[in-house]
């Protein structure tokens, strides 16, 4: 297995260092795939995808979010994207790497991959900044119930007013993570609803970079973006060419079972998108990487990357053909 390359780049607000992760091809490479990480776990968790896609002759990319794996800069920020204006910070470090990544390696198909939180910045991303991604896959999204949403969101605020923005509520975390759990009773550990991989839950607990509890004001930023990205109007400002892969367990509680997964297809599709596709994995979990199929997994995401790369090239060699 290849091992990335570190380096590091200054978060938009100047205040952390982000940690930039890359795996390169042996040859010339011909594309490139960005990994954005979900909440509490790191880029480093996806080092076996990642190598599995630089051996087929990509460029790999993943960053650390901030207050996340190595991008802190202090204990007391772990878990936090920051005391305000978190979700805006993420989204533009994201843009900071992504441009990084665009200088170094340019005019090569550019994928964004993100999973759970990360696919919601994902999903940011491609409203605010059309028209600079060739594809985006998004793996274990959804899109919650405004009444779950709302709620969560209110507790989230006002605890935020009471305790201070870093301070960490086992009740918000019981809330929305005890509710995607008891779905798997009787439970083996609390976090039987990411993979039926057992040894995949008991690496995630055993990693002191993972499911440590997020600050109350990540819970605000996420729960901001959640309802942000319920309204249909800011998805009309997506590039419609976009090539948009949505994956997802069949069992994702986060998903709602794949419930939620075709709303937010659905969505896409409303919105003048014209190349979506989405694949459900029977029996599957949330973290669809780490999963007990995730051969399968790697293969269709690189088969459907393939394809799209393929079809851009064939299209551009009719139209010089005439």
């Amino acid at each position: 297995m290849p091992n990335p390359t570190e380096s590091f780049l200054t978060s938009a607000d100047n205040s952390t260092r982000i940690a930039r992760y890359t795996w390169l091809p042996e040859g010339e490479p011909h594309a490139v795939m960005h990994i954005v990480h979900g909440m509490a776990e790191h880029s480093g968790r996806y080092a076996e995808f990642a190598a599995f896609m630089a051996e087929k002759g990509y460029v790999v990319v993943a960053h650390d979010q901030r207050g996340h794996g190595k991008s802190r800069s202090d204990a007391a920020s772990a878990g936090s994207f920051g005391e305000s204006d978190g979700w805006e910070l993420a989204l533009s470090d994201l843009r900071r790497v992504h441009e990084s990544v665009r200088a170094e390696y340019p005019g090569l198909p550019y994928f964004m991959l993100g999973h759970g939180m990360g696919s919601l910045l994902v999903r940011s991303y491609i409203i605010r900044w059309p028209g600079e991604q060739f594809g985006a896959i998004l793996s274990g999204t959804g899109q919650l119930s405004r009444p779950l949403v709302a709620l969560g969101l209110m507790l989230a605020r006002r605890e935020l007013r009471r305790y201070g923005p870093d301070h960490r509520s086992d009740r918000l975390r019981s809330l929305i993570f005890g509710r995607y759990n008891r779905k798997f009773a009787p439970n083996r550990t609390p976090q039987d609803w990411r993979t039926r991989d057992k040894a995949e839950v008991d690496a995630y607990l055993a990693d002191p970079l993972c499911g440590k509890p997020s600050a109350i004001s990540l819970y605000v930023d996420m729960l901001g973006g959640i309802l942000y990205l319920r309204r249909l109007q800011h998805h009309m400002h997506m590039d419609p060419h976009l090539r948009v892969l949505f994956i997802s367990g069949g069992q994702d509680p986060m998903g709602g079972s794949g419930r939620g997964v075709r709303a937010t297809f659905q969505t896409f599709v409303k919105a003048g998108m014209k190349h979506v596709k989405m694949r459900l994995y029977p029996g599957a979990r949330h973290d669809l990487l780490h999963e007990e199929n995730r051969a399968e997994v790697f293969a269709d995401i690189h088969a459907w990357a393939e394809q799209r790369i393929h079809n851009k090239t064939a299209g551009k060699a009719k139209k010089t053909n005439g």
